[in-house]
C-alpha cells in the first residue's frame, strides 16, 4: 500500500489534470470543484482502467469506503488538510505554487494517472463538468458502492470498506441516465 504523502500527491496531481481537462486556468477560483466532487472524480478516475487483470490506480487507492455521498478514499478524506498543491473548500479548488519537484515521488504514476483521465473522458467527456451531486447519484449506480452501502446500514454504520475486487469486476459506469415515465 502506498505511502499517505503518495496518495495525497497523486490525488493533488489527479486534481491539476481535472481541472486542466475542465479547462480552468491554474489560479481560477471560481470553479464548482469542491471537496465533494473532487472525491466523486477521484473514484471514478481510479476505477475507470481497473479490470479483472488490472487494478488501475486501485493500486494507489486502496482503501474506498461506501459512505452516505459515494464511495471515498478514507486515506486521502483522512489525510486531506496535508495537500499543499492544492487547496478545496466547500466549492471550489485552487492550485498553489509549490516546488518544482514537487511530484518527484509520483514520477512512476504519472503516466497511469494520465492514461486514466484519458479513458475517463472517452468514457464520458462531459463528467468532468457534472455538479457534485450528479456524480454522486453517478456513484449511486455502482454495485460496489449500492452492495456495502446497504450492508453499513444493515450493521447500523454509515460506512464500509469496498473491496478493491468488487471495483474491479463490476460494470463500469460513468454516464447518468435519465429515467422516462410513460
Amino acid at each position: 500500500m502506498p505511502q499517505i504523502a503518495v496518495k495525497i500527491k497523486a490525488f493533488e496531481f489527479i486534481t491539476e489534470k481535472l481541472l486542466e481537462w475542465h479547462g480552468l486556468p491554474n489560479n481560477n477560483e471560481e470553479n464548482d470543484f469542491s471537496k465533494l466532487k473532487l472525491f466523486k472524480l477521484l473514484f471514478f478516475v481510479s476505477a475507470v482502467n481497473a479490470s479483472k487483470t488490472s487494478n488501475g490506480l486501485l493500486d494507489i487507492f486502496t482503501n474506498f469506503s461506501a459512505m452516505p455521498y459515494g464511495p471515498v478514499e478514507s486515506d486521502v478524506y483522512e489525510n486531506f488538510k496535508s495537500c499543499r498543491k492544492v487547496t478545496v473548500n466547500q466549492e471550489s479548488t485552487k492550485i498553489n505554487e509549490v516546488e518544482i519537484d514537487y511530484y518527484l515521488e509520483i514520477n512512476d504514476f504519472k503516466q497511469q494517472i494520465i492514461d486514466s483521465i484519458n479513458a475517463l473522458k472517452k468514457a464520458n467527456k462531459e463528467l468532468v463538468y457534472y455538479s457534485a451531486y450528479d456524480l454522486v447519484e453517478l456513484s449511486h449506480q455502482w454495485i460496489s458502492w449500492k452492495s456495502i452501502f446497504n450492508l453499513a446500514r444493515k450493521q447500523d454504520k454509515l460506512s464500509l470498506p469496498i473491496p478493491t475486487s468488487l471495483i474491479k469486476i463490476e460494470p463500469k459506469i460513468f454516464k447518468l441516465t435519465v429515467n422516462e415515465f410513460v
